[in-house]
C-alpha cells in the first residue's frame, strides 16, 4: 500500500486488500480507534468508541469495503477530537480581568486545555495560579506561578482551577475565579 506520495499505477484490488489475514486489520482499526479516541476529552465519545471497537473486534472475517468503512470513521473521529481541543476565553468578557469578576465563569463549560486569556494593564494587576485554601482566603501558597505582563494566558488543567489576583484589596475585592475544567 502507499501511504505517502502516488501510486505509479491506478490502484487495485491488491491495494485495497490487505496481504494478512482481514480479521487482524479490523481489529488493529478497532484498536487505534480507541487509542486515538483516548485523547478525547467527552466520555460519551469514549463510549461510543468503545462500542464501536468491540462491534469490530467480535465480528469475525469482513470485506474490503468493511475496511475501508472503518478507516473513514477512525479519520473522521481524530478530526473531531483535534476540532475539539483548546478553546480560548477572555477571562472577564470585555471588560478583561479585573473586579468582580467572580462570578464570569458561571454557565460556561471548560475542558482541560482550553486557554484562559487574562487581559489588563500591565502593572495594575496581576494573575497568580492558587489551591483552593490560597482562593478562600486570598493567600498566595509559597512557589504560586505569578503572570504579571498583562496578556497572559494559562491553559486549564484538568479539575478545579483557582487564580485571584493578590494585589492588596484585588481579591477581596472579586478578583478571582474557580474554573472546572472536564
Amino acid at each position: 500500500m502507499y501511504w505517502l506520495g502516488v501510486a505509479p499505477e491506478p490502484l487495485g484490488r491488491e491495494h485495497l486488500v490487505p496481504d494478512k489475514d482481514e480479521d487482524f486489520y479490523i481489529k488493529e482499526a478497532a484498536n487505534m480507534l480507541v487509542r486515538a479516541l483516548d485523547c478525547s476529552q467527552s466520555s460519551e465519545v469514549k463510549s461510543r468508541a468503545s462500542q464501536i471497537s468491540n462491534k469490530l473486534s467480535n465480528e469475525g472475517r469482513s470485506s474490503a469495503m468493511k475496511m475501508k468503512v472503518v478507516l473513514v470513521l477512525c479519520i473522521v473521529m481524530l478530526i473531531q477530537t483535534e476540532v475539539a481541543h483548546a478553546a480560548v476565553y477572555n477571562v472577564g468578557g470585555s471588560g478583561g480581568w479585573t473586579f468582580n469578576t467572580v462570578g464570569w465563569p458561571k454557565g460556561k463549560r471548560f475542558r482541560a486545555g482550553d486557554i484562559l486569556a487574562f487581559n489588563y494593564p500591565s502593572g495594575a494587576h496581576n494573575v497568580v495560579v492558587v489551591n483552593k485554601d490560597g482562593y478562600n482566603k486570598c493567600s498566595t501558597p509559597r512557589g504560586a506561578k505569578v503572570y504579571n505582563k498583562g496578556g497572559d494566558k494559562v491553559k486549564l488543567a484538568k479539575g478545579q482551577n483557582y487564580f485571584i489576583c493578590n494585589f492588596p484589596g484585588h481579591c477581596q475585592s472579586g478578583m478571582k475565579i474557580s474554573v472546572f475544567a472536564m
